[in-house]
């Protein structure tokens, strides 16, 4: 894949999805709703951002016709007009009574919002101003991301899997199937449903009879597939630090047939045609899937943590996915050591090098490791090196205090002895 346009806005946004609507590109996260005109290149229209300053973070959206439907999860729902996408303005926003909505998908005249274990909500906003709920449908487990073909409703269900109902009259279930993984984004194209599970990887089903859906595939990604977009054959994935594209025009074997590391963290995306669409945490990127007429770099890995602060002595591999001869000219780094060999090469279309690396980290936390090449969107490119300034295996844990949620303090020294289990999360 080779990049064609990027913008990274000069305020605070951890993108989190991208939604494709016509020739807009509608990017939800911390900065807002943000909205890109996708006809050419990536250009940055405009925002709306609730709440001034930061604001408050959204999560989702979809449009319909000149109005996107954008999902706050627990601040519920902003219904925006983006007739004029350079100026787009609040219609109303409105929330259910202490629910999360996740995400936001027409269908027969109404909105359906996820809302996790509160199950499906059915919303006539024939009149935007005053959206009401017509029904509400329980029968689920944790209702994630929706998708639709014109007709039937496709709901990631969390540990619930994939749900298939019809919403003609009143919602039915036409079916339900066990995923490899926590069903968290779905998409749907012609015949074939696929579901991001995770670190399960992606699931590929067959839905020609959406009573009966059949699993052809699991496509086993490198990390977790957190979203998906799927367009004809093709489906894209955000993979955490890479974004990939599968072939499944043989659904039974889908071929990873594209891969690009990102700069920062692989959010949300979003395929049309050839055109890959990434929201990359702080940057949106559009990439262009298919072959590469010049030199294009990629490796085997992005970031090297060597353990305890100590000298690391490992490798990587440099690929040259394009179809001219790939020309490294420098590769640096200015960490306390470093010895890099060799420090310069040339790799045909198709080939790849091992490089062998010794680095020693000081008193910075990171290091970018940098190659000067040809690569035609490229040239400076570069891995991260990072001092972890953590304990290896076997060093003894420091003793820590902490607030429990439940009241009171906890106190790693007073539990020595005994099997101690530290969870680490977070919430956006």
């Amino acid at each position: 894949m080779e990049r064609f346009g990027s913008h990274a806005p000069n305020f605070f946004v951890h993108s989190l999805d991208v939604e494709l609507h016509n020739d807009l590109a509608l990017v939800t996260g911390y900065g807002g709703l943000m909205i890109y005109d996708i006809s050419e290149d990536v250009e940055y229209l405009n925002r709306y951002l609730q709440g001034g300053g930061r604001g408050r973070p959204v999560y989702n959206c979809s449009a319909h016709e000149d109005i996107a439907f954008v999902t706050a999860r627990g601040d519920g729902l902003y219904i925006v007009d983006i007739s004029a996408p350079d100026r787009p303005t609040l219609i109303t926003r409105w929330q259910l009574q202490d629910q999360s909505i996740e995400d936001a998908q027409y269908l027969n005249d109404l909105l359906v919002l996820s809302a996790h274990g509160d199950g499906l909500y059915f919303v006539d906003v024939s009149d935007p101003n005053e959206p009401e709920v017509v029904s509400r449908y329980d029968e689920m487990t944790n209702c994630w991301e929706l998708a639709s073909d014109g007709e039937l409703l496709y709901v990631a269900d969390g540990e619930g899997g994939l749900v298939i109902l019809n919403i003609d009259d009143e919602p039915e279930i036409l079916s339900r199937v066990e995923t490899s993984g926590t069903a968290i984004d779905v998409k749907v194209s012609g015949d074939l449903c696929a579901i991001a599970a995770g670190t399960a990887g992606v699931d590929l089903f067959d839905i020609s009879d959406p009573t009966e859906p059949i699993l052809l595939s699991t496509m086993n990604t490198p990390t977790y597939a957190g979203h998906i977009g799927f367009d004809s054959d093709l489906i894209a994935v955000a993979d955490w630090e890479e974004v990939l594209v599968y072939d499944v025009s043989d659904p039974e074997e889908p071929i990873l047939d594209g891969r690009r590391y990102t700069d920062y963290r692989a959010m949300g995306v979003d395929i049309r045609d050839d055109s890959v669409f990434l929201a990359d945490w702080s940057k949106f990127i559009g990439y262009t899937y298919g072959e590469i007429d010049g030199a294009d770099i990629a490796f085997s890995l992005r970031r090297i943590v060597p353990p305890n602060d100590e000298q690391l002595d490992t490798s990587l591999y440099v690929y040259n996915y394009g179809q001219q001869q790939l020309e490294v000219e420098s590769i640096t780094c200015n960490a306390q050591r470093f010895e890099v060999d060799p420090d310069r090469f040339e790799l045909d279309s198709g080939d790849s090098v091992e490089v062998s690396l010794t680095f020693q980290p000081s008193e910075r936390s990171s290091y970018p490791l940098r190659f000067r090449s040809n690569d035609t969107d490229d040239p400076t490119t570069s891995i991260t090196l990072e001092a972890s300034g953590g304990l290896g295996v076997g060093d003894e844990a420091p003793d820590f205090t902490a607030r429990i949620l439940g009241g009171g303090e906890y106190r790693l020294s007073d539990n020595r002895d005994r099997i101690q289990l530290l969870i680490f999360w977070a919430s956006w």
